[in-house]
């Protein structure tokens, strides 16, 4: 059973590995997309 931790982590890199593949995705917005994610996970868990 993965922690939500564990399941963004798994998350993160199944994206990275799609970025490499496609070449073609925007860091910037990926980057505020995870920081979202984290900070409503960090809520969450308080």
């Amino acid at each position: 059973h993965c922690t939500p931790r564990q399941k963004i982590e798994q998350w993160i890199i199944n994206n990275k590995a799609n970025e490499l593949y496609e070449g073609n995705v925007n860091e910037t917005l990926v980057l505020y997309i995870l920081l979202a994610i984290l900070v409503f996970v960090v809520v969450l868990n308080k």
